[in-house]
């Protein structure tokens, strides 16, 4: 849905989801024949793989000022099982990359000098996930985590565009969601970029 007056602008969308996955991909410990030892594989998850949720997403343009939110509700049920050359295996040494539950996401600026100068901000949080697997769990469990953005541009001319932003501005040590303990993600990190266009 989108609507306008005086120049401002709405927009909002809901949707409601309710998925069935055959052969959900993963990854399992298999036995190799060939060599007599079990090797970590690509495998899919026996039965169904169900997901539902909610997706919404809302903005409000007022040429000054702008504000956006947007809000995932996830939830997964996957099988216990998956089936390699005839062999079924339980799913729990597998590794099911989980993804959150929650996601919420706000961003909101301003822009000056006749919207020669944009100003904003941006607050992202992502619910923690804890995949189904065995040994490795540790690894794979991701926790809670806040990201602060800043961000700024300025147009010089309809070519040249100065802009700058700064992520993660609180530091927050983080581990990304459908990721692994060993690749943290960026802490705080600064850019700027001036771009030509011709």
């Amino acid at each position: 849905m989108a609507c306008s007056r005086t120049g401002d602008s709405f927009r909002f969308k809901a949707v409601g989801f309710y998925r069935l996955i055959d052969d959900y991909i993963s990854l399992g410990e298999v036995y190799r024949p060939e060599t007599g030892n079990d090797h970590t594989a690509f495998v899919n998850v026996d039965g169904q793989t169900q997901m539902k949720g909610i997706e919404i997403e809302a903005s409000y343009d007022a040429r000054l000022w702008y504000a956006g939110l947007s809000y995932t509700h996830l939830n997964t049920d996957f099988g216990d099982s998956y089936t390699y050359s005839g062999t079924s295996y339980d799913v729990e040494p597998s590794v099911i990359f989980v993804p959150p539950t929650d996601k919420f996401t706000l961003d909101a600026g301003m822009r000056l000098f006749d919207e020669k100068l944009t100003l904003g901000g941006k607050m992202s949080h992502v619910g923690g996930t804890s995949p189904n697997i065995g040994l490795l769990v540790a690894n794979y469990e991701t926790e809670d985590y806040t990201l602060y953005d800043l961000y700024g541009s300025y147009k010089f001319t309809e070519n040249v565009t100065l802009r700058a932003a700064v992520n993660n501005v609180t530091d927050v040590a983080y581990v990304p969601a459908l990721g692994a303990s060993s690749y943290p993600g960026p802490g705080r990190t600064a850019t700027v970029s001036l771009n030509f266009s011709f």
